[in-house]
């Protein structure tokens, strides 16, 4: 499963037409691009955990809404580490919106998978 999106105009330009050789619109349209996957990716993911709320107890909705938190507390806290390691760059907000898409991507999958044996059972 990939999400994409196509370039603004805006973003397209400054992507292909910087100003200077040196320039940093570049780094910023795929900032920006990589920010919108991963948007695209947590409305997949809020869709799911919809889906999981449609068959839950109300105990286990609790038990399960504080191991998503637990869980979106440790994917925030990876993909700043992530970011970290280009603290002053341009490319640090690429980086973690990379991080947060990857594992929210795998957590989706994981969910899907789970919430498909559990309806099988």
């Amino acid at each position: 499963m990939f999400f994409d999106y196509e370039l603004t105009e805006s973003e397209r330009d400054a992507a292909e037409n910087p100003p200077t050789k040196s320039s940093i619109w570049p780094q910023l349209a795929l900032n920006e691009k990589s920010k919108k996957n991963y948007e695209l990716l947590e409305i997949y993911f809020d869709n799911e955990l919809r889906q999981w709320s449609e068959f839950l107890t109300a105990d286990d909705q609790a038990c399960f809404d504080i191991a998503i938190n637990s869980w979106q507390a440790y994917r925030e806290a990876e993909a700043t580490f992530a970011a970290g390691q280009y603290e002053g760059g341009t490319i640090a907000p690429m980086v973690y919106w990379l991080k947060a898409a990857e594992l929210t991507k795998s957590k989706l999958e994981s969910l899907e998978n789970e919430r498909a044996t559990l309806r099988k059972m």
